[in-house]
């Protein structure tokens, strides 16, 4: 079983320090402690996010950045199976998981400046979504 995520954060100091806080990461970023091999995180990329807003008068695409710093985290092993253990397997993230509950996690509308949808966010602001959400290149696994 594996568990998508999608994040945005203000910035990738926010993400970092928000997963350290947690007991995910350590000060290198990396998975630790039970999360370490149940835990991966999407940024080749480089967390920078882009849109087309419109096209200019020649017809050309406009392309903007989108405000933030976005990852995709999946989580697979023995923390997938406990975070969803007893729980039904339809509806989203938050339904069939107790990510919520595990870090404190609240309601978080969708933002209309980024394009995020609503989800969940944590107390540094980093914002949690399904990725059944929305669609984005980005968010494909290999």
């Amino acid at each position: 079983m594996k568990l998508f995520f999608c994040i945005w954060s203000p910035d990738m100091a926010t993400f970092l320090q928000s997963f350290q806080a947690a007991g995910i990461l350590d000060q290198d970023g990396n998975p630790v402690g039970q999360y370490a091999g149940s835990i991966e995180l999407s940024t080749s990329w480089n967390g920078i996010v882009t849109k087309q807003t419109g096209v200019d008068a020649n017809g050309n695409p406009i392309i903007e950045t989108v405000p933030g710093w976005h990852c995709n985290v999946r989580v697979s092993g023995a923390i997938a199976e406990q975070f969803t253990a007893g729980l039904p397997q339809e509806g989203t993230i938050w339904e069939r998981t107790r990510a919520a509950q595990a870090f404190a996690l609240t309601l978080q509308p969708a933002d209309p400046v980024t394009g995020f949808p609503a989800g969940m966010r944590n107390a540094q602001g980093v914002r949690f979504a399904d990725p059944s959400e929305f669609s984005s290149p980005s968010n494909v696994w290999v």
